[in-house]
């Protein structure tokens, strides 16, 4: 599981520090562990404050709570999108394809951001 976004090869697991590094304060990705709370709640809170464009929260395994990923609980992709200073969240399921609102030429389906996680 490898994309190739801009010139740069990714994996999830070498995503987030490259993204982050790459385009400071404008994307981020974050793969959610078991302690999916602090992605969903405290991560999302301090992205937003640093103005961070935009956030990608990969719930791979479906972990999150229903409020988040909704019910029955499936792998879910959450793009959070800085808006007039507050993050506005558009969530990600099944078969959908993902176009990134900041980067349009980053286009992915669940499934590809999932072998990304298999690396």
């Amino acid at each position: 599981g490898v994309v190739s976004f801009m010139g740069h090869f990714l994996t999830l697991s070498a995503c987030y520090v490259s993204i982050i590094t790459y385009f400071y304060r404008i994307f981020c990705l974050s793969p959610v562990s078991t302690n999916w709370r602090d992605d969903y709640r405290i991560k999302l809170n301090e992205y937003e404050t640093l103005g961070i464009l935009e956030y990608w929260i990969v719930d791979y395994a479906g972990l999150g709570g229903v409020q988040y990923i909704g019910s029955p609980k499936q792998s879910t992709v959450t793009i959070n999108r800085l808006i007039d200073g507050e993050y506005q969240a558009q969530r990600y399921q099944g078969e959908a394809i993902i176009v990134s609102p900041t980067f349009p030429q980053l286009v992915l389906t669940i499934a590809q951001i999932i072998a990304m996680t298999e690396v």
